[in-house]
């Protein structure tokens, strides 16, 4: 310490001299090997301890400014974090589960840990997540510090919105929640081929696509959807570390028909009576029957009475509606009822036929086989799956001949005006009717323009809102 200081006291005293000696050698200096720096070394070491009341050299701001360091003039590597860790400080292996993967033996051989130390992590573990079920393509990653010493970490990701973190030198375990944001989205898109195939192609997700299918499914089949048909969507998305991770909630639909003059809404709402989607006069879209008995499908043969039979070339009635499918794609019941049957016929192939609330029942063809359960005298509800597309019986390929049953007599269940559900309490008429106002105001003033950015800060969880138009 004594040398430091007496270092500073001669550096004030013969400051100076040492830039008079500079000014004069300062050529020379330069042009040494490695001159430059020593000379720039020399320079910042004799003018900081220079005595306060000396003029700053002008020859020296003039010749050398470039030689005397500015703060924030040097790039600062920034660490990457994840999971809480500096991954820069570690080795890090991920990977992904694959079907023949046993979770107890991953996290013994990857881990480098005993078989007896990973069942006990594992049934620790066991709380978060079961492990019996575990998924392919879930994500895991290996945190080292010592190769020589084993992993010190395993990260185990179930799903995006958390993951499990194992110390395997300390034996514990721990579940960590990621933050999850609420983002309102408005969309506004028009339709090309379907409803369902035009939203995907769009960049929302099946998720989404099914929600807007289950709030319209009692009032629209979607497969009648024409090209040129327009939709607007309200909803709420799950944003977790700027990936989507889910779709929390739609909120209202509007559906413009080329074909109509008046657009169709659809808001959910939660009431002390009901809760569900109704429409824009309060009364609840959901029906006593569905309109389809497939999801994401199309109609390739109409109820007809004078049909063309592609097999076996003469006309005769087509009684029913097909819809076409992959193979193996679920077949739901489009209302509560009982199994009357469940067999195979050979023009029919695989069918079930339900009786429903009087004077209704329905049949469904064609089926690969039936779902578990399905036998006559068996319950069902609504929308519950009762066998699976198939080709059986007198059929040109994968789809369900659906029929629909009015007082013993098969008639077109398109056309038919089916029983209604009620609606929902009273005293929510006042609270709906303001929600509902509100939510056309918003729908309307979607526009193909709109792309601006909203932040709305609620308590929690932060939720921002985002406007957008991806098929203007």
């Amino acid at each position: 310490m004594k040398d430091v200081n007496l270092l500073h006291r001669s550096a004030r005293r013969y400051g100076s001299k040492i830039l008079h000696f500079l000014k004069q050698h300062r050529r020379g200096l330069i042009k040494t090997a490695g001159g430059s720096a020593v000379f720039s070394s020399l320079i910042l070491f004799g003018y900081d301890h220079l005595p306060k009341q000396l003029p700053y050299p002008n020859w020296l701001s003039e010749q050398f400014a470039v030689e005397k360091p500015v703060l924030g003039a040097f790039s600062v590597a920034t660490p990457t974090i994840k999971y809480g860790f500096a991954f820069d400080t570690f080795t890090v292996a991920e990977a992904k589960v694959v079907s023949t993967d046993v979770f107890q033996r991953l996290l013994s051989e990857k881990g480098r840990i005993s078989p007896e130390k990973a069942a006990d992590l594992a049934k620790i573990a066991q709380s978060y997540y079961d492990f019996d079920k575990m998924q392919n393509n879930c994500l895991y990653t290996l945190l080292t510090r010592n190769e020589s010493e084993g992993a010190d970490y395993f990260v185990f990701e179930p799903d995006l919105k958390s993951y499990i973190l194992f110390d395997l030198k300390n034996q514990t375990v721990k579940e960590v929640k990621r933050t999850i944001e609420i983002v309102e989205k408005e969309v506004l898109g028009t339709v090309k081929n379907s409803l369902w195939e035009t939203m995907v192609k769009n960049g929302m997700t099946y998720q989404l696509a099914d929600k807007v299918e289950d709030a319209l499914k009692y009032k629209f089949d979607l497969r009648k959807f024409e090209d040129g048909d327009t939709y607007k969507l309200i909803y709420d998305e799950e944003v977790c570390e700027g990936r989507s991770v889910g779709v929390k909630a739609l909120k209202a639909v509007c559906i413009q028909e080329k074909s109509e003059n008046k657009p169709v809404f659809a808001f959910y709402y939660e009431g002390a009576g009901e809760k569900g989607y109704f429409s824009k006069d309060g009364l609840p879209m959901k029906e006593g029957f569905l309109k389809s008995p497939l999801k994401y499908t199309r109609i390739t043969s109409r109820y007809n009475l004078h049909r063309f039979h592609p097999i076996l070339h003469y006309r005769r009635p087509h009684f029913g509606t097909d819809y076409a499918a992959s193979h193996g794609t679920p077949i739901l019941s489009v209302a509560d009822g009982v199994v009357e049957e469940a067999r195979y016929k050979s023009g029919n192939g695989n069918y079930v036929k339900l009786k429903h609330q009087s004077p209704y029942e329905t049949q469904y063809l064609h089926m690969s086989r039936f779902a578990t359960g399905i036998k006559a005298g068996a319950k069902v509800s609504q929308g519950q799956i009762i066998g699976y597309v198939g080709s059986t019986g007198l059929s040109t390929g994968p789809h369900v001949c659906f029929r629909f049953w009015k007082n013993g007599q098969q008639v077109d269940h398109l056309r038919e005006k089916l029983p209604k559900s009620s609606t929902f309490s009273p005293e929510d008429v006042v609270k709906f009717k303001k929600l509902s106002n509100d939510l056309v105001e918003r729908l309307e003033n979607i526009t193909a323009a709109t792309h601006e950015v909203n932040v709305v800060k609620p308590k929690e969880p932060t939720v921002l809102l985002a406007k957008l138009s991806p098929n203007p």
